[in-house]
């Protein structure tokens, strides 16, 4: 009687069954302890200046190349400016110099990366300096203005955004590191720490926001920590990436419809999801979850 049941509700109200499971499973309880991951980022502390500041109600977007911007793209970035309710601003190469702090240049890596992982260091960049919001380049139904409310009236919260998807929002571990493991210090003590974190994040995945949209607060744990760790992965594959530059047949620069590249050295996620989403696990007691920042995720491209 209770497997109908269970089959009539998952059938009927899937949104409500999955809460049920989740509860069930235990998948809403979570502590973090630096000795789950002894050998993983996660461990590490940094100086935060974060003063309780705002987030200020803006959405940055970016498109990080010279090659047109689709016209899916165009499409979803008017979407974007009609519904969401904040000023929107794009930032392209010919006016990213104007939002560089002098104190804080971009790394001396920055224009060796890909596309994709150019607005993938930029989307830190600019919500640890300045916060507000942060959109891929995708249509978006809803207005963004409940959200930053809600975030804003929340003292002890540092971001918000729509709900990971259970199933393929995750970032594979096997994807953390660079192929030249011998770069590592304890390469095997980091990979088990780096393992364990992904088997907890699996099982906590409702706990965690999706990485195409959100609203950060600047300077907070959360951003310093993504930021700072973001700076170590690009001190560290600095060298790899030059080399990759300077040996390329093609002298260009991959964008983002041609992922993953012909041999580009950077691991699609290593830049985003593998730093982002251990740290919004770590922090989920200061996170929102607000559905209604979910961007449409067909035809986007």
């Amino acid at each position: 009687m209770l497997d109908k049941i269970a089959i009539f509700l998952r059938k009927k109200f899937p949104n409500t069954y999955q809460i049920v499971l989740n509860i069930k499973q235990g998948r809403y309880i979570y502590t973090f302890s630096k000795d789950k991951y002894p050998h993983s980022f996660l461990v590490n502390s940094y100086e935060n200046k974060y003063k309780g500041e705002k987030a200020p109600e803006i959405i940055y977007t970016f498109w990080t190349g010279d090659n047109p911007i689709t016209e899916n793209r165009k499409k979803g970035l008017k979407a974007l400016e009609e519904n969401a309710g904040v000023p929107i601003k794009l930032i392209t190469p010919q006016n990213l110099s104007e939002y560089i702090k002098p104190d804080f240049p971009l790394h001396k890596g920055y224009e060796l990366l890909s596309l994709v992982h150019r607005s993938d260091y930029l989307r830190c960049y600019f919500m640890h300096h300045y916060g507000g919001g942060y959109a891929d380049i995708k249509p978006f139904d809803n207005s963004w203005k409940p959200a930053f409310d809600k975030l804003n009236n929340s003292k002890n919260k540092y971001i918000i955004g729509y709900p990971e998807l259970l199933y393929g929002g995750l970032t594979p571990v096997k994807h953390t590191f660079l192929a030249n493991k011998s770069i590592y210090d304890e390469y095997e003590k980091m990979l088990k720490s780096e393992e364990d974190v992904f088997s907890d994040l699996k099982k906590h995945t409702p706990l965690v926001i999706g990485t195409c949209s959100f609203i950060c607060k600047p300077n907070t744990p959360i951003t310093t920590e993504w930021y700072n760790e973001l700076h170590k992965r690009m001190d560290i594959a600095y060298d790899i990436l030059n080399d990759f530059k300077i040996n390329s047949k093609e002298n260009t620069i991959y964008n983002e419809e041609e992922y993953p590249d012909k041999g580009y050295p950077i691991p699609y996620f290593h830049l985003l999801g593998q730093i982002i989403h251990p740290i919004m696990l770590k922090y989920h007691k200061n996170i929102i979850q607000y559905k209604k920042l979910l961007p449409i995720l067909k035809d986007y491209r």
